[in-house]
């Protein structure tokens, strides 16, 4: 169970890191969004969520890569004192999480189940919206053109599935045309997918009184910078907002969609609009570069954010560092009972004062200690070795060479059995695995032999071969794991 020492990691680090961003971002909204800038706002609050989710998936991702990897599914050491506050923080955190994700499960199913029974468009109607496509200039895309019985104003839903749903009545020309723009817009922008991530982002920073309202925040946001371009598109801004008041109070509520005029934003909206079009007098090139800049900053500062809680982690292991938990290394004591009871791995004797005639063909393992100082290291093709559980080679060794396999994936428990034959006769290598930690362990032979290897940890091993012989030796052989 140690992933879960990374999963609370990486949602602390992003609970840190995206508090911070969004609590700069909240500070920004009041210093700014009177004077005209709610496009540098809107992009702000969407590198807010890229802050949140970058540290989680940055981290999940090493761990991935670690799981395939063969290391052990963890970014860092942990003690005693660590696990215990990490499991209690997790079962914790997957208890709220459950709670709130059926918040989320109820909108869906709510949506889902108003808009079942929606049916394609007319094909007036969808003439009309090519028609509003090509005056604006926005492709379609893949999104679709639906309507609905009983339903009192147009609404964008379906991020695989994208539709934009009208209305069955007839609706006014020009309240169909502001509909059609401001839900295209909302598609293009991939509004609903930053919707979408805001209320994961709830769900899985529950805990956090910051990120509860982050899914309000977009949805607002997301209304006005549509506001804004849909204001463009449309090439009038008192009428749009005429439209907005008519339609004010027959908006949808809980639908799980980014659209929505409420009566009691909609004097927010209007104002926000107005504020927008004073700002487009003045120059453009201080939002430009301000959205720039946080988009290009929140994402960079991300990745230094992770940095920053990993240095906390290490200060924290160092504080409650007792022993090594892994390798049965005690860190403050010497006895070499304690250290032997600590570890499942058997003690092995080492080469460092036999006789390797003695010892050819029994099955004696050795920790092969002696010294590889100078010896040239030959790796097997990694096209053909790495990350197999098997494999043949065909070594020609000579004095000073370390000759390897390519890495390959082996798991706790599993065995690593190594054959082959062994030319001229008579003569004899060393043939062995080197552990993750680069331990190597070996048996000595001649001729044909058979070895099977135990392996203790789980990682990345290889096959190796040494030959002390002053003439060159052929090894041809196969590994295999089981």
């Amino acid at each position: 169970m140690k992933w879960i020492n990374d999963v609370v990691f990486a949602i602390l680090a992003a609970h840190v890191w995206g508090s911070l961003m969004l609590f700069v971002w909240l500070q920004a909204v009041k210093k700014l969004s009177k004077r005209g800038y709610s496009r540098a706002l809107f992009w702000l609050l969407r590198c807010v969520v890229v802050a949140y989710l970058l540290p989680f998936g940055f981290c999940l991702l090493i761990a991935v890569d670690g799981y395939f990897r063969g290391w052990d599914g963890r970014l860092f050491e942990w003690t005693p004192i660590i696990t215990v506050v990490n499991h209690a923080l997790f079962i914790a955190w997957l208890i709220g999480l459950f709670f709130n994700f059926g918040k989320i499960w109820k909108e869906w199913r709510v949506t889902r189940a108003y808009l079942r029974d929606a049916f394609p468009a007319d094909l007036k109607s969808r003439a009309r919206f090519r028609e509003v496509c090509k005056e604006i200039k926005k492709r379609p895309g893949r999104v679709k053109l639906y309507q609905k019985f009983g339903l009192r104003c147009g609404i964008a839903t379906g991020i695989l599935r994208p539709r934009i749903v009208l209305p069955d009545d007839k609706l006014n020309p020009i309240v169909e045309k502001v509909t059609m723009i401001h839900e295209l817009i909302h598609y293009k922008r991939r509004d609903l997918w930053f919707l979408y991530a805001s209320k994961i982002i709830e769900t899985i920073h529950w805990f956090n009184p910051l990120s509860r309202s982050l899914s309000e925040y977009m949805n607002q946001w997301n209304e006005y910078a549509c506001d804004y371009e849909s204001c463009i598109a449309f090439g009038n801004s008192k009428m749009y907002a005429i439209v907005l008041c008519n339609v004010a109070e027959q908006n949808q509520q809980g639908l799980f969609s980014s659209i929505g005029t409420e009566p009691m934003t909609l004097s927010r909206r209007i104002e926000m609009m107005v504020n927008m079009q004073k700002a487009r007098k003045k120059s453009k090139f201080f939002g430009t570069i301000a959205a720039i800049a946080v988009s290009f900053a929140s994402v960079t500062s991300t990745f230094a954010a992770t940095g920053v809680m990993a240095e906390g982690y290490r200060r924290l292991y160092d504080l409650t560092m007792v022993e090594d938990v892994e390798k049965g290394v005690s860190a403050v004591v010497g006895d070499t009972d304690l250290v032997n009871e600590s570890t499942d791995t058997p003690e092995y004797p080492d080469n460092s004062n036999i006789n390797p005639a003695d010892y050819v063909n029994t099955g004696i393992v050795f920790n092969d200690v002696l010294p590889i100082d100078g010896y040239t290291v030959v790796e097997g093709e990694v096209d053909n070795l790495t990350r197999a559980t098997g494999a043949n080679f065909n070594w020609t060794l000579t004095y000073d060479y370390l000759q390897t396999s390519g890495y390959f994936k082996v798991n706790k428990d599993q065995v690593i059995n190594v054959s082959g034959d062994i030319t001229p006769l008579g003569k004899v290598i060393r043939v062995g695995i080197i552990e993750p930690n680069g331990a190597r362990r070996c048996v000595y032979a001649n001729g044909r032999f058979s070895q099977p290897f135990q392996a203790y940890v789980k990682g990345d091993y290889k096959v190796y071969a040494i030959s002390d012989n002053s003439e060159v030796v052929n090894l041809t052989g196969v590994y295999a794991t089981y």
